[in-house]
Parts: C-alpha cells; structure tokens; sequence
C-alpha cells in the first residue's frame, strides 16, 4: 500500500501541538508580557505607598485653627530664629529672638522630609544662654528638610491646661536644603 505525501504531510501538521504553533506563540506572548508587568507595577504601588496622606481627615480640619493661631502668636511676639547647622561638628545651634526676651527652657525642631516620612525626626534644644539653644546632631542631614520650630511645652499640653498655655504657644516654619546652605532664617508666617 502506497501512502501519498501529501496526505502524510496533512497528517503531521494537523497533529501538531497548538504550543508548537507559531501564531499561538505571537498572540499569547504579548498577553503574557502585560500580565507580568502589571503585577510588578502593582507590587511597586503597594510597596511604596505615599506616605504623605494623613488618614485622619477630620482631625487635621480641626487642628488647623490651633495652628493659625500658633502663628499669629509667633507674629505678634515679633519672634524671630537663626537655625545653624555645623556638621563638622556634629552640632546644632539656634538663635531665637523675640520683643519680650522670654524663652522656653527647651524647644523643639522639627526636621520633615519631603518624600519619606521614615526619615522625619525632632530634636530637643536647651536654653544655654539668653536665647540661645543647642544640641548634637545625631546623623547627617543632606537634601531638602521642611523645618518647624516650637516650645518644648507645646508637646506636652494637655486638654484642660490648653487655654492657661495658650499664650505661651507659637511655632516657626520653614525649609533648608543643605546642598545650598547650612543655616536659615524664620520669622512668623501669617
């Protein structure tokens, strides 16, 4: 018996496989590739989330008055601070400046940066001489910091008390990038 080679061919290809296929291969792979990238992209969104929104909506609405008002008392006691910051010496050194030269025995600066909220951090000064604070830098500081200055009783005010300290609350804000300088200048912001 005789078999046609035509019909040996149609056989072989007909029993392919449809992974040997060329064309399953060519409409699968770039189905395949968008698959894969999705999920890494999504694995990067979960994992680096912004952690610059703040979950509690309702109480930083109410907050904001207190803050104002930590500025206009700021502005009205004329208070006024030069931050430097001397990391050959590890050191930090502010300069506050105000119309009724009473100072706090400690402040507080607040370093906040602007995309990682792992790397913010406070660091408590004590009054060494007339408005004069001091303390050691614990790491170094490169790039942009978002600055905020305030007493050290601020922290610590609780509900009851809040109105008797009222007066003696206030805050300095600003921002420093050490790529350009080692010292700035606040002054109330209104």
């Amino acid at each position: 018996m005789q078999t046609n080679p035509q019909q040996h061919t149609q056989d072989s290809d007909s029993s392919k496989k449809w992974y040997r296929e060329f064309w399953a291969w060519f409409v699968l792979t770039p189905l395949i590739v968008v698959v894969i990238v999705s999920s890494y992209t999504v694995s990067l969104a979960i994992s680096n989330a912004d952690d610059r929104v703040i979950d509690n909506y309702y109480k930083e609405g109410r907050m904001i008055n207190m803050r104002i008002d930590e500025d206009l008392a700021a502005a009205r006691s004329n208070l006024r601070a030069l931050i430097v910051f001397d990391s050959e010496i590890d050191e930090l050194a502010i300069t506050l400046e105000n119309d009724s030269s009473t100072f706090p025995p400690a402040i507080t600066l607040e370093l906040s940066h602007p995309s990682d909220q792992g790397l913010d951090h406070s660091i408590v000064l004590h009054h060494i001489a007339q408005g004069r604070y001091q303390a050691e830098l614990s790491r170094d500081l490169n790039y942009r910091w978002y600055l905020r200055l305030l007493p050290v009783s601020k922290l610590k005010v609780e509900a009851d008390a809040e109105a008797k300290a009222a007066e003696q609350l206030w805050r300095l804000r600003g921002e420093i990038d050490f790529s350009e300088s080692q010292s700035v200048q606040l002054s109330a912001e209104i």
